[in-house]
């Protein structure tokens, strides 16, 4: 009966272990939408107030619309493996930087 027990308590310990290892992943990515619609907004708003050029935000634009394709193909199975959402991170890392370096660089025009 004890030997019983213990594999129970074992089994049920595991499982919370594999349940915190993964939360984030398998959630259909949730942080990774409000990143990219936190993206386009900041997008949209260097447009409008005149911070990103027309070319400068077509290559912006262009990383991020990658960058939605790859997350849609993630969780298009129902779960964002943990690599997949650490690449999309990295990624989405990568495009936050270059929107930030492009909205504050000094605009020069060609003569």
């Amino acid at each position: 009966m004890r030997k019983v027990l213990l594999a129970a308590v074992a089994v049920m310990m595991l499982a919370a272990l594999v349940s915190c290892a993964t939360r984030g992943y398998t959630s259909g990515g949730g942080d990774i939408s409000d990143r990219i619609d936190n993206q386009q907004d900041r997008i949209n708003a260097g447009i409008s107030d005149g911070s990103l050029t027309r070319s400068e935000a077509d290559i912006v634009q262009d990383n991020l619309n990658w960058i939605r394709r790859e997350f849609s193909r993630a969780k298009s199975d129902g779960v964002v493996t943990r690599g997949e959402y650490d690449r999309i991170t990295a990624d989405l890392n990568h495009n936050d930087q270059m929107i930030y370096n492009k909205r504050h660089n000094p605009v020069r025009r060609m003569h």
